[in-house]
């Protein structure tokens, strides 16, 4: 149904801004869409705080997306896959389409990618040790962010005030 996915080049030099730090077996599947002219969407970079699953549970995905369709859709911000790469190369794989809808922007993109797939992955200790560590850098990212943008607008707003020449504070 959808190619406007996004691939460009040979599976291991698919533009390194586009699609990147994929797992071995995903790179057959990068291959079928370059030669089917499959243009792939980016990752956004929120969607890059799960793990990739093993390449059992992909195959098990695979073999479910064959049988039923898509039954999670695809998720896009910014024109960029935010939740739901691991389903797009399935979708790729078995030859069903893929099927995207825009994230609501309702909060943070980090926030949404895990509470989106906690649920519904199957995740080892580690590797939930592992996303709540990205998280942390995150949002203290985020907060550095927040603090910095809060100085720069107090300062302008202070820059206005003296220039209009109301009185310091």
């Amino acid at each position: 149904m959808n190619n406007d996915l996004n691939v460009a080049g040979d599976a291991k030099a698919a533009a390194p801004n586009v699609i990147h730090n994929v797992p071995d077996y995903v790179l057959p599947i990068l291959n079928k869409a370059k030669q089917q002219n499959i243009q792939l969407m980016p990752f956004h970079p929120a969607s890059e705080v799960l793990p990739w699953p093993a390449e059992e549970q992909f195959r098990d995905l695979c073999e479910d997306i064959s049988r039923r369709g898509l039954q999670e859709l695809i998720v896009t911000h910014d024109d960029q896959i935010l939740d739901g790469r691991t389903r797009c190369f399935a979708c790729i794989s078995v030859g069903k389409p893929a099927v995207f809808k825009k994230w609501d922007a309702n909060g943070d993109p980090v926030e949404y990618v895990i509470g989106a797939n906690l649920h519904r992955r199957h995740l080892s200790d580690d590797q939930r040790a592992a996303i709540a560590a990205r998280l942390q850098q995150s949002l203290a990212s985020q907060s550095k962010h927040d603090r910095a943008t809060k100085a720069a607008a107090q300062r302008h707003g202070s820059a206005s005030s003296e220039a209009a020449g109301a009185p310091k504070q």
